[in-house]
């Protein structure tokens, strides 16, 4: 059964999971129990490419107290190659360092918080 804890689980071991729906194929990301295309239950994990397109982006410069270390940085949204959209971060300095259409992957870093939630941080690294 695909749960939000192991898709985190699976996060932190460095692979990033989707949902596959058995009966109609629409994958979601983050993974969900029922399939929001046909309403079908029958969702398996689906392994997911790390790589994709920005296709939004916003520069954070004044960033909330768990991120004031890393500003500035933008969050983008990353068409993945297989069509789904996630987020993520990538630091830069200024807007001109990143713009819709560039390649970008997914670089997954470790939890090493012992407390719940013991999410994984994900960034983006830009591709040449």
């Amino acid at each position: 059964m695909i749960s939000i804890e192991e898709f985190y689980s699976k996060l932190n071991e460095g692979e990033l999971y989707g949902g596959k729906c058995s009966n109609c194929g629409n994958i979601t990301l983050p993974p969900r129990q029922i399939c929001p295309k046909c309403l079908s239950t029958q969702i398996d994990w689906y392994k997911l490419s790390m790589t994709g397109e920005v296709e939004s982006f916003t520069l954070i410069t004044v960033a909330p107290k768990n991120f004031e270390n890393e500003a500035p940085y933008a969050v983008c949204i990353v068409k993945i190659l297989e069509g789904v959209k996630f987020i993520g971060r990538i630091k830069i300095s200024s807007q001109n360092e990143i713009k819709v259409g560039d390649k970008v992957e997914f670089v997954i870093e470790k939890s090493t918080s012992n407390e719940w939630p013991m999410w994984p941080k994900i960034y983006l690294k830009k591709l040449n």
